[in-house]
């Protein structure tokens, strides 16, 4: 369901961004979505258009490339958190193993498998760290500054004027985005403390 709900903001960001020169007219003086240089004049008719589609297929390849990146490293959180939830419920067993007459053996190879079980986790917690911390911390600062960039640019243009809803759209999901690394990292944080 979150993996739906960011494809979805994420789609609907790329597509008011796509669209936000139709809604305010302004494609008609040659502007495309995204203000970019192009080694030609993009204001005669073929280039304007294919131009304008190169900006589209690269929006919403970039946006859905974004999108997969974090839903790869929340997967990753998920997992992690799963396996903490999984090695807990090993440990609330093993009273009930003990007091259903196993011999001590067996109780002694459930405590050996849940401490390797543990060992595990960390293994696989240090090292998607050691993957994703640099990219959690690039993407989580550039996500930030775009918040304080889009909100300043809404205090800008006309509230109800295409430019609005696409940064509406965009702010959206980009708080979406930080939403999901802050709560699967506490969640995976509780897990850990319980």
């Amino acid at each position: 369901m979150t993996y739906a709900v960011f494809n979805m903001l994420a789609a609907a960001s790329v597509t008011f961004w796509m669209i936000s020169p139709f809604l305010d007219n302004s494609f008609r003086t040659g502007r495309l979505p995204i203000i970019s240089w192009y080694p030609y004049d993009i204001k005669i008719s073929p280039f304007y258009e294919l131009a304008y589609i190169h900006q589209c297929l690269a929006s919403y390849y970039l946006g859905a490339a974004i999108a997969n990146i974090d839903m790869m490293i929340a997967a990753l959180m998920v997992h992690i958190g799963v396996q903490c939830d999984i090695l807990c419920d090993s440990f609330k067993k093993l009273p009930v193993l003990k007091s259903t007459g196993k011999t001590e053996d067996d109780f002694s190879k459930n405590i050996i498998t849940c401490v390797q079980h543990h060992k595990q986790i960390l293994s696989f917690a240090k090292s998607s760290n050691e993957f994703f911390d640099k990219i959690l911390l690039g993407q989580f600062a550039t996500s930030t500054i775009a918040i304080a960039v889009s909100l300043f640019e809404m205090s800008l243009v006309d509230p109800f004027s295409g430019t609005s809803l696409s940064h509406l759209a965009y702010l959206s999901s980009v708080v979406f985005q930080v939403f999901l690394y802050c709560w699967y990292g506490n969640e995976i944080k509780l897990k850990k403390l319980n």
